[in-house]
């Protein structure tokens, strides 16, 4: 679980988020994966919503039921004032009290503590949210937008303990080969990067 306020991305799957979303998009998926999301302008506090109906039982399966209890947040689909952000996928990394910074793994995994070998020369994307809370519910947003059926597997944001474990980390390497990604082994200017995509 999401032990921190602070979040890592691996810096290909970053760069590449855009087709990783995609590709999750047209592959076969669950309703709540269709999505809105924006943020709160003066918090940054990030915001999910759905379009659903209550069933015969009066439920409405998204606001009971979509988010796990295990995950200890409450995460209610609210009513949308909408944002210039909203449903910009570099504003989950970007729109924050700080701005995102890229850092070698080395400077971000205690190796002592790894259960197996793991690539030093990867780097990631860290972003610093408001709250360990406000961390989890980005995971939850990112999680659902990239969610494949078929292998159960998702892009994970991870805390830095989270990437001590061998099964946490392999999921960089298993999206890599889901999504057809390469690792970068070279450091990105993120700042240039999102300068140019609003072009």
């Amino acid at each position: 679980m999401i032990d921190s306020h602070e979040l890592y991305i691996e810096q290909s799957i970053y760069q590449n988020i855009d087709q990783v979303v995609d590709v999750a998009a047209r592959g076969f998926r669950f309703e709540e994966q269709a999505i809105m999301f924006d943020f709160n302008t003066e918090t940054f506090g990030i915001r999910m919503q759905v379009e659903e109906d209550l069933n015969i039982k009066g439920i409405r399966r998204f606001a009971d039921y979509a988010v796990p209890r295990w995950y200890d947040i409450r995460l209610q689909p609210p009513e949308f004032e909408q944002t210039p952000y909203m449903n910009i996928l570099r504003a989950i990394f970007h729109f924050n009290q700080g701005d995102c910074e890229i850092v070698p793994s080395t400077n971000v995994i205690n190796y002592k503590k790894c259960q197996m070998d793991i690539d030093r020369n990867i780097y990631f994307v860290k972003i610093s949210c408001a709250s360990v809370e406000e961390a989890r519910k980005r995971a939850i947003v990112l999680a659902y937008l990239t969610y494949d059926m078929a292998r159960h597997l998702f892009v994970k944001f991870s805390s830095a303990n989270m990437l001590e474990d061998p099964y946490i980390f392999q999921n960089i390497y298993d999206c890599h080969e889901m999504f057809e990604l390469e690792i970068e082994e070279e450091d990105i200017d993120v700042k240039h990067m999102l300068d140019k995509q609003a072009k």
